[in-house]
């Protein structure tokens, strides 16, 4: 059984060349593939080669040649919907002030308790941050104490947390967070989570 593909978008360029050697190339707007382009929503199909191909009549004794451009690259006048190509900062419906503010928040809570239930897409988004505190605990400089006290809310906490984590994750690289799927909120069915450190 053989589905029948879409057309793909083609640009039909009519260039007319004088019989003449010594004269230039003109390029000649294409009326009935401008036509065709605005009714098919700025695409255009390839049955216009042979309304592209018959030169004007003012133009009779040039040659037209055209020239189509199939795939990529090809610039039709559509509209564009760019990719999310390597953007994994999870937004979270927010400003980038206030999910700061709830990752400190989120990880805080998660290196106190051991354990908390969120959204699945904060539980995704706070790993990071969770893995970068531990492994700051786990180099336990001076200067790793700084930045795991800029970051998160309670001191004692990052004190408590550079004395526990060097022994606990000694044999680990990587990877101290383990996210359990849940049934979904009861109001909204936001899907839930509960994440737990290993």
């Amino acid at each position: 059984m053989m589905l029948s593909a879409r057309p793909r978008p083609v640009r039909v360029v009519s260039r007319v060349v004088s019989s003449s050697a010594s004269s230039t190339a003109v390029r000649v707007p294409n009326r009935a593939f401008c036509a065709q382009r605005r009714q098919m929503g700025g695409r255009a199909s390839s049955n216009l080669l042979s309304a592209a191909a018959a030169p004007s009549a003012a133009l009779s004794a040039a040659a037209c040649i055209v020239t189509t451009t199939v795939g990529n690259g090809v610039s039709n006048g559509a509209i564009a919907f760019m990719m999310r190509h390597r953007k994994k900062l999870a937004k979270l419906g927010r400003p980038a002030d206030q999910r700061k503010a709830l990752m400190r928040s989120l990880t805080t809570e998660l290196l106190r308790y051991g354990r908390i239930k969120t959204t699945q897409a904060k539980a995704k988004a706070m790993r990071k941050p969770v893995d970068h505190m531990i492994t700051l605990a786990k180099r336990g400089t001076d200067w790793d104490m700084v930045q795991a006290m800029a970051y998160l809310y309670d001191k004692q906490l990052v004190k408590s947390l550079f004395e526990a984590v060097p022994d606990r994750y000694s044999d680990r690289e990587g990877g101290y967070t383990r996210i359990y799927k849940t049934m979904p909120r009861r109001g909204d069915n936001a899907p839930m989570a509960i994440i737990e450190l290993v």
